[in-house]
């Protein structure tokens, strides 16, 4: 088992969350990972910090978020999920039926919700960026991690889920990936400006992803 700071990086009991501490001001690079430093200590008066994840389709924000979730001993939640809950449908019919605005409305009622969840990690739909004004209030209670991968790996991972069109609808009827590349170009100012961090997950080893996360935090 690989170590950091002469603890195991892999145990799965729950830590106490009081003595989290993010690393200091530097830039550091762990296998694949990208982590990039110079923003500010985490707000440890809280004492029950919660991580949000953020991202694009397709680079895992739930596979990795679930299992962050318990590494961390925390609880773990999908905005997409909470909002098929909500609408009591798939999200594609909700679009059908009602159209976007109908769905970025409950995306943002479930943000506002997700502020003051505890203990939680958060993967949230491609397009929650877009609610720049209820990101200063997760900012203030969370950390936040851009997942992002690079664009063949994603294209590949689209292109091999039959599924993709139906778990997210297209916004403008174009080819998926085609859609994707353009959508991208247009929120990566808004992903890198509410990130704390950002991860690279070209890995396909997501415990990896999840093991190297963790080593952003110390536990004192």
């Amino acid at each position: 088992m690989r170590t950091y700071g002469g603890e195991p990086t892999g145990r799965r009991q729950p830590f106490s969350i009081d003595t989290i501490r993010l690393l200091g001001y530097r830039d550091v690079r762990l296998g694949r990972m990208n982590l990039n430093y110079g923003v500010n200590e985490m707000n440890c008066n809280q004492t029950k910090p919660s991580i949000v994840l953020v991202g694009a389709r397709a680079v895992g924000k739930t596979t990795i978020g679930r299992k962050l979730a318990e590494s961390l001993g925390f609880a773990f939640c999908d905005t997409d999920e909470l909002i098929r809950e909500r609408a009591g449908c798939a999200i594609a019919d909700l679009v059908a039926e009602q159209g976007w605005p109908a769905f970025r409305a409950l995306e943002r009622e479930v943000l506002v919700g997700c502020v003051e969840r505890e203990s939680t990690v958060v993967a949230t739909g491609g397009g929650a960026v877009l609610h720049l004004d209820v990101w200063p209030q997760i900012k203030r209670r969370m950390l936040v991690f851009w997942l992002t991968a690079p664009l063949a790996v994603v294209r590949a991972r689209l292109e091999a889920d039959p599924h993709s069109a139906s778990l997210r609808p297209s916004l403008t009827g174009e080819d998926v990936v085609q859609e994707y590349e353009r959508v991208l170009r247009q929120r990566e100012p808004l992903y890198r400006d509410v990130a704390d961090r950002i991860i690279d997950c070209d890995a396909l080893d997501s415990d990896r992803i999840v093991s190297d996360i963790m080593k952003i935090l110390v536990f004192s």
